[in-house]
This record gives structure tokens, C-alpha cells and sequence, in this order.
């Protein structure tokens, strides 16, 4: 099993942590960012789980693709959380990590019920309504662009062991909702039932994985616009590495905490403070914008800041613009707290 995709940060996980550490906490969108942020992290836990596993599993003719976004014909576009690809058929994975006590799937209506610990209900779409609409979508993507057609098979994980999975009487797709643990027995049987049509060459494979590669579309995270925030809400300065306080204060060549006492180098706060910019207001910026929200006094420290971190750009040296995408793609995985 190849991994032609890896998982990337979540950009709505990394998006509220921004804004909740950019806007005051009395702000009334504060609540809704923390739901915001929870639900992120849930997400994040599950796909976290399954990627971890697939990476384990030796299965051979198999590419994997983790959170493709691709085009509708209306210009929309869908999301698959995990797609998998083989000689016999497609599998697309729908993760979903949720808390509390226990979840029940009804068929009439098509719904999921959370209990809460704390002994609350909460109603959700039925997630197998998903992933059919995701299957039809991917579908429709191949025939649009003449690609090879292949069954489409379609699984929910529900990694959280914790919390009890049940099932009403009326739900007939109760085996295509499964615990993690489960999913290579799932495998071993779409190959076993699959391997009866003679599936397509290795040539058609390596198309379709060209053209998925090539159409992914990443997503754009502006803070301002997902939580309709205003831009002077934004708290503006360096902020601290260790304490997340803003702003630092510049003493020479460093950057100092006046809350916390910490000293940094300019590199490493710079960097995370325009990536906060990437997130929450847009995808490029130039030196007065750096001056204007990093807090930095001069055209030349701006500079130096932004040359520090490899950025691409565009124009010539008045009319530069920086494109910060390339703070996300490096961004360390191993940074996000769930």
C-alpha cells in the first residue's frame, strides 16, 4: 500500500486557534470558535487514527489519498477524508470521531444520535448519506474526464472505541459503518469479492492517480470570512512562541515576551505570526502589510523578516507580493495539539 497522499494540517483546527488567540475573549463569536475548534480536533483525532493504520497495513496494488478536495461540474467542489485505489474497485473512507457515551444510526429518519456524558442528545445526518454523495460525486468526476470506471465502495470508521456504537432495527448499513481494527478484514473482502472482473492495467492506474494529484484543489482558510470577523478585531503584533501572549516587543535582533520572559530569535515568531496572517486574512502579503501586522517599524525589518523564511513571490521589488501557502505545506504535523 502506497500513500500518494499524506494527510495534511487541518486548516479549520489551525484557523480557530488563530482567531481565538487573535480576538478578544469577550468577543461574541469566542463561544462559537471553541465549538469551532473542538469539532476540529475531533475530526483531527479520527483521520489522525486511520492514516496511522493504513500506514501499517501490507497490502500490495493499492494507492492511498488523504483529504482530496476535487471540482464538481458546478465549480463546487467535494471532499473525500481517505480515498483508496486498486486494480478492482475504489474505496472511499468517511472518518468520524465522535465523544460521550453512545451513538445510534436510525434509518428513518436518516439520522445519528450523539448522548452526551452529560446526558444530552445531539442529532447529526446520517454519515453513509455522506459518503454516497461523495461516491456519486467521484463518479461523476471520472466519466467528466473520460478516466478508467472502477465499483466504488464506500466505508464510515468511527474510531472512537470509547463510545458505544449502536444500531436501530430499521438501519440496513450497519456494515459499512466499523470500527478501525476492522478495516483490513473490509479490505481483504472488497479484494476477494472484486478479483472476480479482471479490474484495469497499471497504466490506468498511474493516470488516474496523475489526474487526482494534479486536481486536487486545497482549500483557502480566511479566518475573517468563516467566522465573519472584521479585520480591526485582529489583534495585531508578534506573539509569543511560548505563551501566545501579543505582542513581543523587538530588542535588537531578538523578539522579547513581556509576559513571559521568553526570547526568540525574529525567525521563529515571524514565521508563525504571518502564518496566523495566511489563516486569517489571505494567502499573500507585502511589506507594508508585514509592517502594518507584524508591528515592525521599518521597510528593511519587514525584509528581513520575510527573507528569513524562503517565500515564494511575485514582482518586482516595490510591488512584491509574498505567497505565505508555503508556511502551511511545510507546517509541522506534529504541531497540532488534539
Amino acid at each position: 500500500m502506497t500513500i500518494r497522499k499524506p494527510r495534511p494540517a487541518s486548516l479549520q483546527l489551525l484557523t480557530a486557534e488563530a482567531a481565538l488567540r487573535r480576538i478578544s475573549s469577550s468577543h461574541p463569536k469566542y463561544p462559537f470558535i471553541e465549538l469551532d475548534l473542538r469539532k476540529a480536533k475531533a475530526g483531527v483525532k479520527g483521520e489522525k487514527s486511520v492514516a496511522h493504520f493504513l500506514s501499517l497495513i501490507n497490502l500490495t496494488d493499492k494507492f492511498v489519498y488523504h483529504n482530496l478536495r476535487l471540482k464538481r461540474d458546478d465549480q463546487h467542489h467535494f471532499e473525500l477524508d481517505t480515498l483508496i485505489i486498486s486494480p478492482h474497485y475504489l474505496l472511499i473512507i468517511e472518518v468520524k470521531y465522535f465523544s460521550g457515551e453512545w451513538v445510534e444510526l436510525r434509518e428513518y429518519p436518516n439520522q445519528l444520535t450523539q448522548f452526551t456524558y452529560e446526558q444530552t442528545r445531539r442529532t447529526y445526518e446520517d454519515p453513509i448519506l455522506q459518503v454516497k454523495e461523495q461516491r456519486k460525486n467521484l463518479a461523476n468526476w471520472l466519466v467528466r474526464r473520460n478516466l478508467p470506471s472502477l465499483p466504488i465502495e464506500y466505508l464510515v470508521i468511527m474510531p472512537n472505541s470509547s463510545c458505544e456504537l449502536r444500531f436501530h432495527e430499521n438501519y440496513k448499513e450497519y456494515k459499512r459503518v466499523i470500527r478501525l481494527p476492522s478495516l483490513e478484514q473490509n479490505l481483504i473482502s472488497f479484494d476477494t469479492f472484486h478479483k472476480r472482473s479482471s479490474g484495469i492495467p497499471k497504466s490506468d492506474i498511474n493516470l488516474l492517480d496523475e489526474r487526482l494529484l494534479a486536481e486536487h484543489c486545497p482549500p483557502a482558510s480566511h479566518g475573517i470570512t468563516r467566522y465573519a470577523l472584521q479585520e480591526d478585531e485582529i489583534k495585531k503584533g508578534i506573539h509569543c512562541p511560548q505563551c501566545r501572549s501579543i505582542p513581543m516587543i523587538r530588542k535588537k535582533c531578538t523578539w522579547h515576551c513581556p509576559f513571559c520572559d521568553y526570547f526568540s530569535s525574529a525567525k521563529i515568531p515571524g514565521r508563525e505570526t504571518l502564518m496566523d496572517y495566511f489563516l486569517l486574512v489571505n494567502d499573500t502579503i507585502n511589506n507594508r502589510q508585514v509592517r502594518d501586522f507584524c508591528l515592525v517599524d521599518t521597510p528593511r525589518q519587514a525584509r528581513n523578516l520575510l527573507r528569513g523564511l524562503n517565500l515564494e513571490y511575485c514582482g518586482s521589488t516595490k510591488g512584491r507580493v509574498y505567497l505565505l501557502r508555503g508556511l502551511f505545506d511545510l507546517y509541522d504535523l506534529q504541531s497540532e495539539k488534539v
